[in-house]
């Protein structure tokens, strides 16, 4: 059993037997999904509250369909209650029909904190319209910004009121009700719990749960349980998901894991990620998913694989024909197989090409890497390469249409494949991290990636070295991440026994659980990524919604669309002594590392949403998805 597993386990078993001898009364309150800024009207990084309306988002949606089968599940629940914005009503709705309740409860004393004139503006604006406003809102719960907004003590007073007067005198002894709200008002409830702790500084991510027992009186609370967040996959589930957005869209999943039925995976998708897969999905198993695993062609594997990729395409349209095919996988030499075998349209959403310019490249310069050790192949290899690039790039002209997750992959795809390609940044599911409240930061660096070859930590033990003695000493290293084998728990130990001989003091966090990692991302004032020629770069993203400054490689994703050259929002870098210089230079200077980490954090939440993907994804998918819809 893995940490994480046992610690989740545990919190299960304690929040039972705490429901079975010490809640008399039991509120379990949630925080309703990510909303639709683009739908709502709101700025990237601005406020919004209760004066307006704010859709959810298709992620959004999905979160409170997750939260709802989590809640259902754990508890008997005897009414549901919420506040009267459309965010919060789907959300109670869900869990009402999941627990069986007939009925939902709306009052007005739970909508979300009224911001006046702040409401949608950001911090830059709102500093300039209220100078030091925000910091004295975020320091005084009594602190009421101009144009009728409300204080945290008018939040609280209002919603504790009606929780005292409407919700627990209806609620018999033993039974349990449920409120979904908003962040302020659950924020203000748990507080009545939490004396001592600071309002703004409680995290409640959207559509995450906790519960608070009442006594007979309605003024004694505790705790049971908070911060509970079913997980959500990221961008496969995404993409089945905006698909389903499309009306009259019968989905399909190609699957080679034997005896899974399609009720059995929509049970394991809402039980282990939190995620309601659409009722209209199925499942086709293929049994010859295994033609295309690596680990069956030691040599030439590229080739083996796609034309293991053809028969698993042919199988596929044989066994179910579909009018449109949609590929993650990015074996394209199925598109047109499955063209000529069926007559179907293809959509490439491409995160990684099989081979680039820079994988020529690098062995025609016989430069060596992870991937690239015998040169005395170089000849042979180049010849190889070459021609299967050109083969690749003909398969990948079959496509109807053509995205990838970054510019970086766009510029390899363009460049072999000859045809014009969308970008569609995947969903980072950033939005948690981006709402939780600015803090000061410790000095503190933080990595986070697998323990794998080409992710090159040495080259950060080589960056800690270059420091100066003076920095280094006032700084500290973390370099995060998971092991998958044998292999990587051997350079693990290589890299624990250079930075020992080293003297560099690196600590090493090894298979933390989620929350760890998001506890030591709001602590760094630093982020760092070391990998070349990273196609996206997810965890520079995460960093940056957490407001550590990044100082990443100067390549791939990292350089073209999440950090850039112009250090608005962090350094990019590719020697060891260019590494040490931007982590110096931020260390000791905070004016600069915080604007950079704004400027990061307001750049994250804008590209990387989960709106974003959404809109962008399904504009791509249109040229094809729209003559289906018409035929039908």
């Amino acid at each position: 059993m893995t940490t994480s597993r046992a610690v989740a386990l545990v919190i299960i078993a304690v929040m039972r037997g705490v429901r079975a001898h010490i809640s008399p009364r039991t509120v379990v309150l949630v925080r309703h999904g990510a909303v639709n800024r683009v739908a709502g009207g709101v700025p990237p990084n601005a406020l919004y509250g209760g004066d307006i309306d704010v859709p959810l988002s298709l992620r959004g949606e999905a979160e409170a369909r997750a939260a709802a089968a989590y809640v259902a599940d754990r508890w008997q629940v005897s009414s549901v209650w919420a506040s009267p914005l459309q965010r919060a009503v789907y959300g109670a709705r869900c869990i009402a029909d999941a627990a069986g309740v007939s009925d939902v409860a709306q009052l007005e004393a739970f909508r979300e904190i009224r911001r006046g004139t702040w409401l949608r503006r950001t911090p830059d604006e709102i500093e300039g319209l209220t100078p030091g406003g925000m910091e004295a809102f975020l320091r005084d719960t009594a602190y009421r910004p101009p144009g009728g907004a409300e204080s945290i003590d008018d939040v609280q007073r209002r919603a504790l009121g009606a929780l005292r007067d409407e919700i627990l005198p209806a609620l018999e002894p033993g039974r349990v009700a449920v409120l979904v709200s908003h962040l302020y008002v659950t924020r203000a409830l748990l507080a009545t719990a939490l004396p001592g702790t600071s309002i703004p500084d409680i995290d409640v991510p959207t559509a995450s749960i906790a519960a608070l027992a009442f006594d007979d009186t309605f003024r004694e609370a505790t705790v049971l349980c908070r911060g509970i967040k079913p997980d959500l996959l990221a961008a496969d589930l995404a993409t089945v998901e905006a698909v389903a957005a499309f009306p009259k869209t019968q989905l399909l999943v190609y699957t080679g894991d034997a005896g899974v039925s399609s009720s059995a995976m929509r049970d394991k998708a809402r039980s282990r990620f939190g995620v309601d897969i659409p009722s209209t999905l199925d499942l086709c198993y293929v049994k010859s998913r295994a033609l295309v695993e690596p680990a069956l062609y030691p040599v030439a594997t590229l080739v083996c694989q796609s034309v293991g990729s053809m028969i698993l395409a042919l199988e596929c349209v044989f066994r179910v024909p579909p009018d449109l095919l949609v590929d993650t996988t990015g074996f394209a030499f199925a598109y047109p197989v499955a063209c000529l075998a069926c007559g179907c349209a293809t959509a490439a959403y491409v995160h990684y090409p099989t081979i680039s310019d820079d994988m020529i490249a690098a062995v025609s310069s016989r430069a060596t890497a992870f991937n690239n050790r015998r040169l005395w192949l170089t000849p042979l290899k180049l010849v190889y390469y070459r021609a299967f690039a050109t083969a690749y790039g003909l398969a990948g002209r079959t496509a109807s249409v053509v995205a990838a997750n970054s510019s970086w992959t766009r510029e390899h795809l363009q460049s072999l494949w000859r045809r014009p390609c969308r970008v569609v940044y995947p969903p980072c599911d950033a939005e948690h991290l981006c709402s939780l409240p600015a803090r000061d930061k410790d000095l503190l660096v933080f990595s986070l990636a697998q323990f794998r070859p080409e992710k090159n930590h040495r080259l950060q033990l080589d960056a800690w070295a270059s420091l100066p003695d003076d920095v280094r000493t006032k700084v500290t290293l973390v370099i995060a991440g998971a092991v998958r084998h044998e292999a990587d728990e051997a350079l693990l130990e290589d890299l624990r026994a250079e930075s020992k001989r080293r003297d560099l003091n690196v600590r090493f966090l090894v298979g933390a659980p989620r929350p760890e990692i998001v506890a030591h991302m709001r602590k760094a004032a630093v982020g760092l990524h070391t990998m070349r020629l990273e196609h996206f770069g997810i965890s520079v993203v995460e960093m940056m919604a957490a407001r550590a400054v990044p100082v990443a490689h100067a390549s791939g994703g990292p350089l073209l669309d999440i950090v850039g050259a112009d250090q608005d929002r962090g350094f990019v870098a590719e020697t060891a002594q260019e590494y040490a210089k931007a982590i110096a230079a931020l260390v000791d200077d905070h004016s600069m590392r915080n604007r950079m980490a704004d400027n990061a954090r307001a750049f994250v939440q804008h590209r990387f949403s989960d709106a974003a993907f959404e809109t962008a994804f399904l504009a791509a998918l249109d040229p094809v998805l729209a003559p289906l819809q018409t035929a039908f």
